[in-house]
């Protein structure tokens, strides 16, 4: 949105190619091209000595005030590669949202708090995400989500950069 002289943009991004192509497709069919932008994203290609984030392309960007992210852990150097790139990407006073299945689903997510606060990271939130909605939220067609399976249980994790 545009509000005064502060232009806001929103960036989509995933590892698969694909899943940007298609993002991309969605942004120009809902008229959003000004306001958010579609970019291929690898964890492993972040550099903890630099300000901002780098997309799959080289193109450096500037670190953002709010990460929302959901299924980027699936081993244990997920975690700790995705807590790099919050902390490159995040900027200082920022927040970023982590939801993930859990670790009985989602190798490595157990080692996502402990990766946070190797990076100076601080998780300010750990919990079942049913916990915190009574299940009001989740229990209606969340077996329709892709890769939800019966017993699972959703993670989130609440992170603040200092």
């Amino acid at each position: 949105s545009q509000g005064g002289d502060k232009v806001t943009t929103v960036h989509l991004t995933d590892f698969n190619a694909t899943v940007v192509k298609n993002c991309e497709g969605n942004i120009a069919l809902n008229g959003l091209r000004n306001v958010v932008k579609a970019e291929q994203l690898d964890f492993y290609q972040q550099d903890m000595a630099v300000d901002g984030w780098v997309d799959s392309m080289g193109t450096k960007h500037e670190q953002v005030d709010v990460i929302l992210a959901a299924d980027v852990i699936c081993q244990p150097e997920d975690a700790f590669a995705a807590a790099r790139t919050i902390f490159c990407a995040l900027k200082s006073g920022g927040r970023g949202i982590v939801v993930s299945a859990d670790s009985k689903h989602r190798f490595g997510v157990e080692r996502f708090e402990e990766a946070c606060q190797l990076v100076n990271l601080r998780v300010t939130l750990s919990t079942n995400v049913r916990d915190i909605y009574n299940c009001q939220l989740l229990c209606h067609d969340i077996e329709k989500t892709t890769g939800y399976v019966e017993d699972m249980s959703l993670v989130m994790f609440i992170i603040e950069k200092p």
